[in-house]
């Protein structure tokens, strides 16, 4: 099983130690792989996140996003621009396979 775990943050508050909790059990538990997509990269727990996994955050992803490519997107012209209007969560998890 692969499983794609979101976080709003990797801040040393309620949910994500929660959910830190829950990687670290089930890696020491468990043959699961997972991955973390982030909403906003730093935080305090980001380092520890990063030995349980992949971490990668959604701001980063975005940033790289050519405006109008943004644009396109935005107003539902995606067919039109073909693969490059897809969000870059999309691009890179689109096919990932994750359970």
């Amino acid at each position: 099983m692969h499983i794609l775990f979101i976080s709003n943050a990797a801040s040393n508050t309620g949910a994500p130690i929660g959910l830190l909790h829950l990687m670290r059990w089930l890696k020491e538990n468990t043959n699961v792989t997972f991955e973390l997509l982030l909403r906003v990269s730093g935080g305090t727990l980001q380092p520890v996140f990063e030995s349980l996994c992949n971490v990668v955050a959604y701001d980063e992803l975005w940033s790289g996003q050519r405006l109008p490519a943004r644009v396109a997107r935005r107003f539902g012209f995606n067919s039109l621009l073909g693969q490059s209007c897809l969000s870059p969560v999309e691009q890179r998890y689109g096919t990932s396979g994750f359970d």
